[in-house]
């Protein structure tokens, strides 16, 4: 391997896991989302 592929395969390793962080966190907002959302039903019906 050069210099080159290592550096290419390093940017593309940083990448899929950056992909990875958003895919996680735009999970836990849909969530939270859903959470609320069900809580203000419940508080409406009460």
């Amino acid at each position: 391997m050069t210099r080159l592929d290592n550096t290419q395969d390093a940017a593309g390793k940083a990448e899929a896991a950056q992909a990875k962080k958003v895919e996680t966190a735009t999970k836990s907002v849909t969530g939270a989302r859903a959470k609320l959302k069900t809580r203000l039903r419940a508080d409406s019906k009460s």
